[in-house]
Parts: C-alpha cells; structure tokens; sequence
C-alpha cells in the first residue's frame, strides 16, 4: 500500500466564511470521510484532535476509518486535558468502544504528556487553556510524517493565533509537508495562499481582512516554509489545482492522496 504506515495529522473543522465558497457542514463531512478512506485503505494512520462529545466532525471520521481498517489500529483520537477532565473515566471508556479496536483514545496532559485509559493518568492544576492546545499541536508535530489542513476559522484579535494555522506552522517546522485543501475555505484557503500563492486565488470577498488578521502566520509560514513550494512542485500541476478549487470530494481526496504519497517522510518521535 502507498501510505503504509504513514501518519497524518488531519486538520478537519468549520471554516468561518464556509457559505461563501457554496457550502455546508455535511459538505465538510463528506470531505473529511473520503480523505480519510482513501488514506486508511492505503495504509495510512489518522491522527486528529478532537472533542469527546459527539460534534458530528469526529465520529464522521472516525466512524469511517472503522468500517476502512479491518484488523489494525488506523485512526487515533487525541484529545487534551481541558477536554478529558470534564468526563468522568466511564464515559471515556465507553468513547474508546466505540473507537473500537481499530481506533485509540489518547489523552495528552497539559504538559504534552500521551497516555491511554490503560496507563498512568497524569493531570496538571491550574490548566492553561491556550498552553494545553499549544502542547496537544506540538505532540501531534512530533508524531507525524504529514499534516492535511481543511477547513478552520480566523481567530479575532491581535497576536492569537488560529488553532489550523499553528498545527500547520508546528507541522512546517518539522519539515513535514501540508496539504493544504483551499476550495472549502476557512484559514487553511490562507495557509494554501500563503505556502503557493500561485496556486491558490484570493477570495472575491470575505468576512475577514486576512491582511491584517494574518501578518504574524504569514510570516511565520514564510519563514519556516522554505522547501514547501519544491515539495508542492513534486504533487503536479493537476493536482495543485485540485487541492486549491476543487470542492468536489473525490477529486480533493484523490489529489490529497497524490500529494501524501509524493511528499518526503519525515522521522518522527513516536
């Protein structure tokens, strides 16, 4: 299989100006349910963050690498401290039921520490919210060969950054290559613009002026995403395409698959 044993962290949320590419919440579903089939069917893992309770994006997705898996464990649901210790053990074991065996709950403590239901359970007080996310991101980073970024909404305000925008940044600094998908919108059509801006136009409107909300992740990207356009050049001119207009579910999922198999495994800290 092509993706054998590939890692990827999949970046999958709500844009904020969604309805202004033509589209819906079950059209961000049905996105992130052939990504992840076709990625699971190639022997790739998913690695996603996500919420415990049911907000329809998580169990899409992970409900669809359950009927893709068969025998192996092929998705992997990560979810930080200020989410796990808000339900009580029982409910997080009915959670990892309903991963089933081909799914794992990993819960990660504010200090970036990974552990199962099995194991020791570590929590730390007077939880930062920004600081836990900020370690949930970095571990999924360190864990991971790729990163697929659809979707995700502006964050208002000076110096905050948006939560798709740092997983791709963190993602970048390792090396890993991003996938950008830009025909659904969100921060990760900015992300897409920002790494190949000749691939990627420039919304006709948009209910936030990126120039301005946007300066620090530019930058940020800029810096750290030197070799993302050779990267890009190696996916074909198609497939760029694919990934920056296309809202076609197949045809995105199939060009992410192209992009993943052609892009440089990075050594990860698993």
């Amino acid at each position: 299989m092509e993706l054998a044993g590939l890692r990827v962290a999949l970046s999958l949320s709500l844009g904020h100006d969604i309805a202004e590419y033509g589209l819906a919440e079950d059209d961000l579903f049905s996105l992130g349910a052939e990504i992840v089939g076709k990625t699971v069917d190639a022997g790739g893992v998913i690695v996603f963050c996500g919420r415990l309770t049911d907000d329809g994006v998580t169990w899409a997705i992970a409900d669809e690498a359950r009927r893709r898996a068969g025998e192996r464990v092929a998705f992997e649901l990560l979810v930080p401290e200020i989410e796990y210790e808000r339900h009580p053990i029982t409910a997080l074991h009915d959670i990892q039921a309903r991963l089933g065996k081909t799914g794992k709950l990993v819960l990660v403590s504010s200090v970036g520490t990974a552990f199962t239901l099995d194991g020791p359970r570590f929590s730390v007080h007077d939880i930062d919210a920004a600081s836990a996310l900020t370690a949930l991101r970095q571990l999924v980073a360190r864990t991971t060969h790729s990163r697929v970024a659809v979707g995700g909404r502006a964050t208002p305000g000076p110096n905050l950054e948006p939560g798709v925008v740092e997983e791709c940044r963190l993602s970048l600094t390792r090396g890993a290559a991003v996938v950008a998908v830009g025909g659904y919108g969100g921060v990760s059509h900015t992300v897409g613009r920002t790494l190949y801006p000749d691939d990627y136009p420039r919304p006709s409107s948009t209910p936030l002026d990126f120039a301005i909300v946007g300066d620090a992740f530019v930058h940020a990207l800029r810096t750290h995403g030197a070799c993302a356009s050779a990267v890009a050049d190696g996916w074909g001119k198609s497939t760029r395409a694919a990934l920056a207009h296309s809202r076609d579910p197949t045809v995105v999922a199939q060009a992410v698959m192209t992009a993943l198999s052609k892009a440089p495994r990075t050594p990860t800290n698993d």
